[in-house]
């Protein structure tokens, strides 16, 4: 059983995460945690105009989701998100163990940048 930390994008139906965006980050959390997912960071990234028209849609909501699940439960998702009348699309990525610990440091503010002093 390997767990692996995965980024998540999803293009959502405009409409629906104009009404209530919260509700629909709930929803899509819902779906990856009923998959065995366990939900790290999520982030709305708003509406944005398309490159192209998806579904009649010119404009999607984005929303970001860092989670760690079984590799094997990735099928279960994806089937999930093509029956889905929420999500338009989606992009899943497997994060490198060392890029997954800096990404979340710097969402929950664990580390704080500081700078190098410059030698003169």
């Amino acid at each position: 059983m390997a767990v692996h930390t995965y980024e998540a994008l999803f293009l959502i139906d405009p409409n629906k995460a104009s009404a209530d965006v919260e509700g629909v980050a709930q929803q899509v959390n819902g779906m990856l945690v009923k998959n065995g997912g366990e939900i790290l960071h999520t982030r709305p990234w708003g509406e944005m105009k398309l490159a192209y028209p998806i579904q009649k849609f010119k404009k999607g909501f984005y929303l970001l989701t860092y989670f760690t699940m079984d590799a094997q439960k990735l099928d279960s998702v994806a089937y999930d998100c093509r029956v889905s009348e929420l999500i338009l699309r989606n992009m899943i990525i497997k994060l490198h163990p060392r890029v997954a610990t800096d990404i979340l440091d710097h969402y929950t503010g664990v580390h704080e940048h500081v700078e190098e002093p410059v030698a003169t």
